[in-house]
């Protein structure tokens, strides 16, 4: 039990490391190709909370910025709380590819970095207790074949 328990962790962990690594990619990219604008937050969409906060929502702030042709864009930023910190007319830090201006994002390390953090953490959890799992797993085999040899 305690070897597939193991097996069953180390592969999970290490599946959630290669998608923690490929969004790390993605990001450097994203960040490298991207063009910086200030934006202002023109209002706040409001989303139903998916946790146990029944009747709770979440506010997501959407932001409008300019892009280099003077064509201006919104978006709905990926972070959303209960309790904005922002507030309408507040100037934010914007990232946008220039070929797609509408996928942008907040300039702000959790917005960018969440993701392939949150994914190498957990993966790097499971993958040692995987690892532990499976050691014990082997200890045990060993000092069953001592008994019975």
């Amino acid at each position: 039990m305690l070897k597939g328990m193991g097996l069953a962790f180390a592969i999970v962990g290490i599946i959630l490391l290669l998608i923690s690594g490929s969004t790390y990619r993605n990001t450097n990219r994203f960040i490298r190709d991207s063009r910086h604008a200030m934006g202002r937050v023109i209002r706040f969409e409001r989303k139903m909370s998916n946790s146990n906060n029944r009747g709770k929502y979440l506010f997501a702030p959407v932001i409008e910025f300019e892009i280099e042709s003077g064509e201006k864009v919104q978006f709905v930023s990926s972070s959303a709380s209960t309790d904005p910190g922002d507030k309408i007319g507040d100037k934010v830090d914007v990232l946008y590819d220039p070929r797609a201006p509408q996928s942008a994002t907040i300039n702000t390390f959790w917005s960018l970095w969440f993701l392939p953090l949150f994914l190498g953490v957990l993966g790097t959890l499971f993958t040692i207790i995987g690892a532990i799992l499976f050691a014990l797993f082997l200890k045990e085999t060993r000092s069953q074949r001592k008994l019975h040899a």
